[in-house]
């Protein structure tokens, strides 16, 4: 007996905290799944809505700097079709916060198997893996926040 009430052992409610950590995760990424399914409806209906047929208006550097471009002097540009495809750019980087939300669950079960056989490559597999995924979500949110910045510089007209 290792000095648990009843029955239990260590190694059940290591399978219980396991389980219960899997079922939450496998919820974080359902929810970050479902946010980015509405955020490309939501996507869509503005890109119809401004009459563009094209789904091109990924936010790629160049977008990016013309979005940090226009919220530092919000006058450059009156060209009501940039402005609308930089405001689909920068929903598109605001709604790849949820995004997090899908990182996170596959660095929980990549701990928890480092725990459960710690091996050395195992351990460096799972520490590189947890430091791309945390540097990941930093860029993200540094991109959403300025996705966000944007929208409420540039209302929809």
């Amino acid at each position: 007996m290792d000095g648990l009430p009843g029955n239990v052992s260590s190694d059940g409610l290591l399978i219980a905290a396991h389980a219960v950590v899997l079922v939450a995760a496998v919820a974080l990424a359902v929810y970050g799944i479902v946010r980015a399914v509405r955020s490309n409806r939501e996507i869509d209906r503005e890109r119809l809505a401004l009459g563009l047929q094209t789904r091109d208006v990924t936010p790629n550097r160049a977008r990016k700097a013309r979005i940090r471009a226009l919220l530092r002097d919000p006058g450059k540009s009156e060209d009501a079709t940039e402005v609308g495809e930089l405001r689909l750019a920068a929903m598109t980087l605001r709604s790849q916060r949820g995004l997090v939300l899908n990182f996170l669950p596959l660095a929980v079960v990549q701990g928890f198997g480092a725990f459960d056989d710690p091996g050395p490559r195992r351990i460096t597999f799972t520490v590189l893996f947890i430091v791309f995924m945390v540097v990941s979500a930093v860029l993200l949110e540094r991109d959403a926040r300025l996705g966000t910045a944007f929208l409420r510089r540039c209302p929809s007209r």
